[in-house]
């Protein structure tokens, strides 16, 4: 790890024309190629030449000057570097298509089930009974207790309200994600 620590030492000290935080993106983004390709090397031989693989990875200045180059002006990812790049942009659209799926399936949810209160209002709602002591939420179905029911159509708006935030909050997410590519 030594050996590592000193390579990606040297990397950084040639990067000083990126900002600091480009920096550290790069160091973490070679680190781990470094012990991709160590786990890689010591499953196929059964041991790791760290030297070897640092050798592979080229020098830190030129790999520095690549990685510059490719930050600044958009050239190509230094060789064998562009799998990173592949997951990261594939994890976004996984977290994308699921945001959009949970998200705005949710808030329909909640649409279809303000629909139903309209259109069926004994069947859905939140009842007390017992002079305040039980609450009863129901779908399809009215308690056997039948207590005094709580929100009445004033549910259908508080259910409408929160599929609108949540709506909004999940385009808002949806378009920080892809801004982010």
């Amino acid at each position: 790890m030594k050996q590592i620590d000193r390579y990606l030492a040297d990397l950084t000290k040639y990067l000083t024309r990126l900002e600091h935080d480009r920096v550290g993106d790069v160091v973490a983004e070679v680190r781990s190629h470094i012990l991709d390709a160590c786990e890689a090397e010591d499953a196929e031989m059964g041991s790791v030449d760290i030297d070897g693989l640092l050798s592979r990875f080229g020098e830190p200045r030129l790999l520095a000057a690549r990685y510059t180059e490719h930050v600044l002006t958009g050239a190509p990812l230094p060789r064998g570097m562009h799998a990173i790049q592949v997951v990261k942009r594939n994890a976004k659209k996984g977290l994308t298509v699921g945001m959009f799926v949970y998200g705005y399936g949710v808030a329909l949810g909640i649409v279809a089930l303000a629909i139903v209160k309209l259109l069926f209002p004994s069947q859905l709602g939140a009842w007390s009974a017992a002079g305040g002591e039980s609450l009863t939420i129901s779908l399809f179905g009215a308690p056997a207790d039948q207590g005094a029911e709580l929100l009445g159509y004033w549910l259908v708006p508080i259910m409408l309200g929160i599929a609108a935030v949540l709506a909004y909050f999940t385009t808002r997410v949806i378009s920080e994600l892809k801004r982010a590519e």
